[in-house]
């Protein structure tokens, strides 16, 4: 396949120099530790209720994320390196491949949407 002189992708994002930090390894913190006393008091189906009646209030009314971090299950913050990406020939090539294979995939499904 002959790809190199072909159409390149605005679509891609290099995320390699973004790495992950936060409250990774702290699940077992905040309100999830009060699960058992909760448990104990409401029983199972309480608790169920409980459970799904708070998620399904922080869902509907955007707090989700702040809910998260309340019981300890707060998602990793993405932190971008300040120092530049160095990659090789070798790495470039394939960013380069994967880009124009993602031009081609938009191109075919964009005209297989328009003649529908």
């Amino acid at each position: 396949m002959k790809w190199r002189d072909r159409p390149k992708s605005r679509n891609i994002e290099d995320r390699r120099n973004v790495r992950l930090s936060g409250s990774t390894g702290q699940a077992a913190g905040g309100l999830i530790r009060l699960l058992p006393l909760i448990f104990r008091f409401l029983g199972f189906k309480g608790t169920l209720l409980l459970v799904v009646g708070i998620a399904a209030y922080a869902l509907f009314t955007g707090n989700l994320q702040h809910l998260l971090s309340i019981i300890g299950l707060q998602s990793p913050v993405a932190v971008t390196s300040t120092e530049p990406l160095h990659q090789t020939a070798g790495e470039k090539e394939l960013a380069d491949f994967v880009s124009v294979v993602l031009a081609d995939t938009e191109t075919t499904w964009s005209t297989i949407f328009e003649e529908n």
